[in-house]
């Protein structure tokens, strides 16, 4: 009896390097968040006040050099939200109002009584807005 030849063994795959595993689909972009409202920002609560009715300038000291009125001595400012400035909106032109505050009268101005009228400004912050108040400077040359 003549044994009977067996089937060949079945060949197995070499195993080969395995392959990265394939990346998950990308997220939906999430959808754009809503424009944040504006903060509705609150009005600026600034004072201002003239501290005199009239700040005097001797004319013979005027006709050496200018003469200066400081922010403190002419401006009592108080509840004003952010930085403060001071811009001159009307007035004769050789009186001058810096940003500071300082009001200055120009070398040569004649005797007499001048109004000048002073923008002061709060910047305002975060929470408030920016406000602008005119007041009125009276400057007697004597």
């Amino acid at each position: 009896v003549q044994p009977t030849p067996q089937p060949p063994a079945p060949v197995q795959p070499t195993p080969q390097p395995s392959a990265p595993a394939p990346k998950p689909a990308p997220k939906p972009a999430p959808a754009p968040k809503p424009a944040p409202k504006p903060v509705k920002k609150k009005a600026n609560p600034i004072k201002v006040k003239v501290k005199a009715r009239t700040f005097s300038v001797k004319y013979k000291k005027l006709k050496k050099k200018s003469q200066a009125l400081s922010k403190a001595k002419v401006f009592k400012i108080t509840k004003a939200k952010g930085a403060v400035t001071f811009k001159k909106a009307s007035g004769n032109k050789k009186i001058t109002v810096s940003k500071s505050g300082k009001i200055t009268v120009k070398k040569g101005l004649k005797k007499g009584t001048y109004t000048v009228k002073v923008k002061v400004t709060a910047k305002g912050n975060s929470t408030y807005k920016a406000k602008t108040v005119t007041v009125k400077v009276k400057v007697r040359v004597k």
